[in-house]
């Protein structure tokens, strides 16, 4: 699995808050630290694609959002 991971930038252990489509190119993804030193600080990135390997009860919380603005 390290090797399909090469050149991507992983973030690991953050809980996904927020999943918004931007311009119909990019993904504004918002996330809360989990991490002992961090934990509740929240960082926003932009990104070209988005992996969602989550349960899917979760993965439904998180992407009900974009269904709301069609």
């Amino acid at each position: 699995a390290k090797v399909l991971a090469t050149g991507l930038n992983l973030r690991l252990n953050q809980r996904a808050l927020t999943l918004e489509l931007v311009d119909n190119r990019q993904w504004r993804l918002t996330t809360e630290c989990l991490e002992p030193d961090a934990i509740g600080q929240l960082e926003t990135v932009l990104c070209r694609a988005i992996v969602v390997a989550i349960p899917a009860p979760q993965a439904a919380m998180l992407l009900h959002s974009l269904t709301e603005s069609e």
